[in-house]
Parts: structure tokens; C-alpha cells; sequence
């Protein structure tokens, strides 16, 4: 059963919610989201919190909220709304619209831009370009993008300004293998908390800073290459290093960066990915910033690993970060 299809039963018993103050808002409508078809009671002196999980709401073009200017929060999952739904809440800080059928967003206007700091759009089959979109949003603190089918970081990512107020990134859930999106997102540099839970990561990349661009890789057919770091249009570029064939980290990208990657980064959950030996997860130590790694249901977190996996924590310990099992 699906989450839409679990939801419906709650959307047919549910007409009245209590919100956290202690008054009740109600819904008369079922179909459209619309301010005739809802209605808050709630102390001036207190911020408002509206839930209307799982009632089947749809958007409503043009539609305006301007009268709920104390609203600060909205739980909107299990409907079929969007983003510029909500783009007249004046003070809105907090928004929640979870499986909400979307695949594809708008750039967030003005009016959200102005107030919104946590945002959840998990359970959707949005895209990085989505979340290109998002990253424009200046003053967005923590943004949760979970089960979303992702499978790539989008490269604009790295150019700014990107998420300059995020603190908190969460894509667990989804589709993401390469070493490369681990590259993109260690340019966000006010990022603090990254969960990377159950997704295919089989290796964390090393990400070195140097002063020349000079870089060596080896191409798949196990030639040895040279290049100056550019492109064909001689744009720079950061490309992938391999180390050698007879070492034991012959898949171990390394990336040669020009910031320091992670800088504010101090906690990680890297939980229920495909990293199954101590080396792929080293270059963990050369992070500035970090302080707690969760790495549960991990081939290498597994018991019949324990010996290998107690000797990485210990190593991690000496470096003051705390390695969960």
C-alpha cells in the first residue's frame, strides 16, 4: 500500500486538529485549498502551527492566504500541493509537503524567499534540478529532499550562491552512487549536519586541496593521462585521480578541490550504504570539522567485520570523531 493510499482513510475521518496551543482549526473543504475553506483560532501572542496532513488538498491558482499572517508552520503532506501554493503566508518559517505527487518545482519567489528556513519535500519525484532551484533560497536552514529517487547532485551546486544559510541537508533514501556528489556538496560551506542514509555509496572520495591544478588519472582502459585540469574549452575543472592497480584502493577516487571541503560539516550518517571496508571510509579524518559519523548497516559495520570495524573506530577516536556502529 502506498503512502497516498494509506493516507485516504485519514483524510475521510479527520475534519478538526487540535494545534500545539491548545485551539482547533478546522477544514470545511475537502478538495480545494482555499482560505474560505479554512479557519484558525489561535492566541495573537503565540506563533500558529497548521496541519492539514492528509486531507487531499489540491492548488488553487491565484489563490491567496494573506489573512493568516501569524502562521509560522504548515504540515501539508499526503496532499497535491506545491510550493507557490503557500507563497502568500507572510510569515511562514516552516513548511512540510510530503508526498505530494510533485515532479517538478518552481523557483521559490520572493515572498517564500524572504521568511522560509525549514523545508521537507521528501516522498515526491523531484530531480536535481529541483534542487538546483532550491538553492537559491538564501535564507533556507535546513532542507529535507528524502526518497526522492535522486540519483545525481546537480554541478551548479558548487557555484555561488548556493545554500549560503543551510545548515542541515537530508537525502537519505535515495538513489546516490557516485563519488562525485560527495565532491558538490563539500563546497556548501555552513553545512553542519549531511544524512546520506540508505543510499549506494560504496566509498567516501579524497578531497585535497593543492595549489597547482595539475592532476594525473588513469582512464578506464588503463592508460595514464595528463592534464592541466581543463577542459576542451579550457575552463577549469575538477577531475577525478585513481590510485593504481596494484594498490588496495584501486576504486578510490581522489578529487583535487580548490576549497577546503566540509568546513563547517560535524555530523554525517552515512547508515545503510554499500561502504564494506575500513579504507573506504579514511578520508573521513581529513574533514576539518567532523565529530560524529553513523555508519549502522554498512557491509563494514557488520559483525563478522567487527574486528576491522573496531580497529577504524579507534582510529577515528584518535582523531577526536565519534564512529557509530
Amino acid at each position: 500500500m502506498s503512502i497516498a493510499e494509506s493516507n485516504k482513510g485519514k483524510r475521510e475521518l479527520s475534519y478538526k486538529r487540535r494545534l500545539p496551543n491548545g485551539a482547533f482549526y478546522k477544514t470545511n473543504g475537502f478538495e480545494e485549498f482555499t482560505a474560505d475553506n479554512i479557519f484558525v483560532n489561535h492566541n495573537a501572542n503565540r506563533s500558529i502551527y497548521l496541519d492539514v496532513t492528509g486531507y487531499g488538498y489540491v492548488h488553487v491558482e491565484g489563490e491567496c492566504f494573506g489573512e493568516f499572517d501569524k502562521i509560522e508552520g504548515i504540515a501539508a503532506d499526503g496532499n497535491r500541493l506545491r510550493l507557490s501554493t503557500m507563497r502568500t503566508f507572510k510569515s511562514l518559517k516552516s513548511l512540510s509537503l510530503r508526498d505530494n505527487q510533485l515532479e517538478s518545482i518552481e523557483p521559490i519567489g520572493s515572498e517564500l524567499a524572504d521568511t522560509l528556513t525549514h523545508l521537507d519535500l521528501s516522498e515526491n519525484a523531484l530531480g536535481p534540478d529541483d534542487l538546483l532551484r532550491l538553492s537559491t533560497c538564501q535564507l533556507l536552514q535546513s532542507l529535507t529532499f528524502r526518497a526522492n529517487g535522486l540519483q545525481t547532485i546537480p554541478e551548479g551546486i558548487a557555484d555561488d550562491p548556493c545554500f549560503l544559510s543551510l545548515t542541515r541537508l537530508d537525502l537519505s533514501d535515495n538513489y546516490l552512487t557516485d563519488s562525485r556528489a560527495v565532491y558538490l556538496l563539500s563546497t556548501l560551506h555552513n553545512l553542519q549536519h549531511l544524512l546520506m542514509s540508505n543510499n549506494r555509496l560504496t566509498f567516501v572520495p579524497y578531497l585535497v586541496t593543492e595549489q597547482s591544478r595539475q592532476v594525473h588519472c588513469k582512464s578506464p582502459d588503463g592508460h595514464d593521462n595528463d592534464t592541466d585540469g581543463r577542459g576542451g574549452d579550457g575552463q577549469e575543472e575538477t577531475q577525478p585521480t585513481v590510485y593504481g592497480e596494484e594498490t588496495e584502493y584501486a576504486n578510490q577516487f581522489i578529487y583535487h578541490v580548490s576549497h577546503v571541503p566540509f568546513v563547517s560539516l560535524t555530523d554525517l550518517d552515512l547508515s545503510g550504504n554499500l561502504i564494506d571496508r575500513p579504507s573506504s571510509a579514511l578520508s573521513l579524518m581529513c574533514w576539518p570539522s567532523l565529530k560524529n559519523i553513523i555508519m549502522t548497516a554498512n557491509p563494514v559495520s557488520s559483525n563478522r567485520n567487527s574486528f576491522e570495524f573496531d580497529i577504524l573506530k579507534e582510529t577515528f577516536e584518535s582523531y577526536d570523531v565519534q564512529l557509530k556502529r
